[in-house]
């Protein structure tokens, strides 16, 4: 199963159709969901200049004054659509993948800007959720996001998140991590912005069937959003390379065979044209030669063909060639022990001028020069502690990296935040939230529950509790998460707890 969405700002454009079609034709995914078309009606000739041969059977929610807008294309050969319901931000397709032969619900989500449709939209999927009894695959541009992790620049909107957060508890969906970017938008403004409004939430269900099943962002094209695709990661090995060894050129019957290739194959042209011709020519003629050989070897090593004079020469050859991997390894173990210079992640604090910002890029350069590394200023960041200003930006432009100011995270802390403050803790709390997921309670009985707590409570916190003191207020949260998971407590009903929680 491949699922790809896009929201593409638009259809209009024929630079935008075959933007789409290029990607169709290079990931081949069984289903395309497209956002914000933009079009007002839809046939055939759409659906072939997007979808073309691989994509023959579609369905789209017409824009309202060339606003909003959805499509959905689908392969009939790979998923074979039963039913459908569909409304002015989603269209729901139920049906079963063929050659699984399992039934699975795709929809496709653009949710509003406004929180209040938004929460509207969510209240329909939970409402649609029971007529299609199936594991369900939603994708699109949810127009919020989780955390605040997810968001770069621009105002946090709590109780949005809030609301996202339990709609996934509600639809009994969740949200797998995403490679190849952390935003998927961006504002393309002089004060930049960057969310992951667009993401794929899946039941879990559908991971026991695709066990590596894994999100990936494309790069940006055409759009201000990123398109994603859904599946299990395919192997490529690229192109099998061609070698020429040196023994090849003494067999005279190869040379021979090359000779005899080029006197029937005459290729008329230019210079260049003439000899890349001739040298595939030679690259198809000794590739087979080997092969043929390679058979007689196995036919006769197989049939016992081999002479006594065959077998002692076999045996030296292995001898030399043992003798040579050890020596090869030996060399190895000699280059080990050289004490190289050692690196790691380090704060340099300086005296705000520029002359000894400057010395301090010469020691660095200095490094890699006796160390044989490269170091990546882009990736560093300059801090002035106090007030940051124009002569912050200045110097940061001069040693080529970033400007950052407090609070920034250092080796996995944030550094220079008030510890005391609850958003402090929110990370911990997010990921605390993210491992005691309520979906993962249904596959676990009460001994595994309690195991999976002890694991979470003893791997993630312990980080920062070693460095700073909990507030009360963020303990007592961590505590509610792990009762609400122990005891099975849903968002709209608590469960009775059998035990005091101390």
């Amino acid at each position: 199963m491949l699922a790809l969405s896009w929201n593409i700002r638009g259809l209009g454009r024929p630079e935008k159709r075959s933007c789409v079609r290029k990607l169709v034709a290079l990931h081949k995914p069984s289903i395309l969901f497209l956002q914000e078309t933009k079009l007002s009606c839809y046939d055939s000739k759409i659906y072939n200049s997007i979808g073309g041969a691989w994509l023959n059977r579609g369905l789209g929610v017409e824009a309202d004054r060339a606003v909003g807008g959805l499509l959905t294309l689908w392969n009939d050969e790979l998923f074979l659509a039963k039913a459908c319901i569909k409304n002015s931000r989603c269209i729901v397709i139920a049906g079963e993948l063929v050659k699984l032969a399992k039934e699975v619900a795709f929809c496709n989500v653009h949710t509003h800007n406004s929180e209040n449709e938004r929460v509207e939209l969510w209240d329909f999927i939970v409402w649609a959720q029971p007529s299609f009894s199936m594991p369900w695959c939603m994708g699109g541009d949810f127009n919020t996001v989780l955390c605040d992790t997810e968001r770069k620049g621009g105002a946090s909107n709590s109780a949005s998140m809030r609301n996202f957060r339990s709609f996934l508890l509600q639809a009994k969906v969740v949200d797998i991590p995403i490679h190849g970017c952390a935003f998927t938008w961006t504002n393309n403004r002089e004060l930049a912005s960057w969310a992951r409004l667009d993401r794929f939430l899946i039941s879990p269900w559908i991971l026991s069937w695709f066990p590596k099943l894994m999100q990936k962002g494309l790069p940006k094209s055409v759009s201000d959003h990123n398109a994603i695709t859904i599946g299990e990661p395919k192997k490529d090995w690229g192109p099998c390379p061609f070698r020429l060894y040196d023994n090849w050129m003494e067999d005279s019957n190869l040379t021979s065979c090359v000779r005899e290739g080029w006197k029937k194959h005459k290729p008329k042209g230019s210079f260049g044209f003439i000899l890349s011709s001739k040298i595939r020519i030679s690259k198809e003629i000794i590739k087979r030669a080997v092969k043929d050989s390679n058979k007689e070897i196995e036919k006769k090593a197989s049939t016992d063909g081999w002479s006594e004079s065959m077998r002692k020469e076999r045996v030296n050859v292995l001898s030399d060639l043992w003798k040579g991997i050890r020596k090869e390894e030996q060399s190895w173990r000699k280059k080990l022990r050289v004490k190289w210079l050692k690196e790691d992640d380090t704060i340099i604090f300086l005296k705000p001028r520029l002359d000894y910002l400057c010395n301090a890029r010469r020691i660095l350069r200095c490094f890699e020069i006796a160390a044989g590394l490269r170091i990546n200023f882009h990736k560093s960041c300059l801090v002035k502690v106090g007030k940051s200003g124009a002569t912050n930006t200045n110097w940061a432009k001069v040693f080529k990296c970033k400007e950052a100011t407090f609070p920034i995270t250092y080796l996995g802390l944030p550094l220079g935040a008030r510890p005391s403050s609850k958003a402090f803790w929110n990370p911990i709390l997010n990921r605390i939230q993210k491992r005691l997921a309520p979906w993962k309670r249904n596959f676990l009985n009460k001994g595994g529950r309690l195991v999976l707590i002890k694991a979470v409570l003893a791997s993630i916190p312990s980080y920062y509790m070693s460095v700073f003191k909990v507030p009360i207020g963020v303990a007592n949260d961590i505590e509610k998460i792990q009762r609400s998971f122990f005891w099975g407590d849903g968002v709209a009903k608590r469960k009775l707890h059998a035990v005091n929680w101390n």
